[in-house]
């Protein structure tokens, strides 16, 4: 029998258009697809080859545990082309390898150690990023973040490469957390957002997910009337002020609204995108319910809660700028404070 033929492994070049590299001298730079950082990822050209490494995941690394990452980098920039490994062709499984069960587990078990490492998020850079993004006030006015909010320091964590854990970029100060659970309690995956130590986000943009969050959902209010259901949880966390008294979740993406509302009694409020997949998502959740029983609030194309509530506190501030003589960050933290003593400016 012949040999099996499969597709080259791509150039120099293919890696750098497919992560939109910089070329720096003989070498096109990046951040890392698997573990972030501004320039840690860098590939040549090596003879008609492509000689691909990362300081932070790859190099120095064991020679198996280099064609691992370099099997799992493919897969992450190629993932039409993921059938071409580093491996030979007889090497290569036609299905899954057992590992891949391994290899969730991992991340599973890394999504509970990172929980736990984390502190409360008031007075961190996760505080300040929440109310730069006008979702939570600033600190000193109002509530501290729900439970479900936390703040990872970088460091906190060791290494995991199983699980690719890495820590966050080097420049960045920890990680904003996201806690999803399923119905009975248990944590299920977190959501991971860079930040520096103002609060601000790094460039590039950093965020992972550890844990399955299918059927799992991050609770922004508990409530006790309509369940809102939302995509993301900093646009949870906006919808909170949209829908005061209602139990507020955020399902991670359109995907997981249809398996939470599937768990939820009573009425629901769909806070969606407008665009075909939330209409077919919502229409599928209103076919299963009574009638009457969904209620869906499109967002605008390109917007969401967090848009809509920021115009509302906003329009506030500036009134009270003007009108009042007050500074911007005066006005801001009086419009917050109106709100939350049931002042409405709607």
């Amino acid at each position: 029998m012949g040999r099996r033929m499969r597709d080259p492994l791509p150039g120099a070049k293919e890696w750098a258009d497919a992560l939109d590299l910089t070329r720096r001298g003989r070498e096109w730079v990046g951040p890392c697809p698997l573990c972030g950082g501004d320039d840690r990822f860098h590939v040549r050209d090596s003879g008609g080859r492509a000689a691909v490494g990362c300081r932070g995941c790859i190099d120095g690394q064991p020679d198996g545990e280099r064609a691992v990452r370099f099997g799992e980098l493919l897969r992450a920039a190629f993932p039409d082309r993921a059938s071409a490994t580093a491996q030979s062709p007889a090497k290569v499984p036609r299905t899954p390898p057992a590992p891949v069960n391994g290899h969730e587990a991992a991340r599973g078990a890394i999504a509970g150690r990172l929980w736990a490492a984390a502190v409360p998020a008031d007075d961190t850079p996760a505080r300040a990023y929440l109310a730069g993004r006008s979702v939570w006030p600033p600190d000193g006015i109002g509530p501290g973040l729900p439970a479900p909010v936390r703040w990872l320091p970088r460091g906190a964590v060791g290494r995991d490469v199983a699980a690719d854990w890495y820590d966050v970029p080097e420049h960045a100060a920890g990680v904003l957390v996201f806690a999803y659970r399923l119905p009975g309690g248990d944590l299920a995956a977190v959501e991971l957002e860079a930040l520096l130590t103002d609060g601000t986000r790094p460039d590039p943009r950093w965020r992972r997910t550890y844990g399955p969050r299918t059927g799992a959902a991050f609770e922004a209010a508990p409530g006790g009337g309509a369940t809102v259901l939302c995509e993301g949880a900093v646009t949870a966390l906006a919808a909170r002020w949209l829908h005061p008294g209602c139990r507020v979740l955020a399902t991670g993406g359109t995907s997981g609204l249809e398996a939470v509302a599937r768990q939820v009694e009573g009425r629901l409020v769909l806070e969606v995108d407008g665009d075909p997949a939330g209409q077919a998502m919502v229409a599928r959740i209103q076919a299963a319910r009574p009638l009457g029983e969904v209620q869906a609030a499109f967002s605008p194309p390109g917007q969401d809660s967090v848009d809509e509530w920021t115009a509302i506190l906003v329009e506030r501030a500036a009134i009270m700028e003007f009108d009042g003589g007050l500074s911007r960050t005066e006005a801001d933290r009086a419009a917050w404070g109106e709100h939350l003593k049931g002042g409405t400016h709607e």
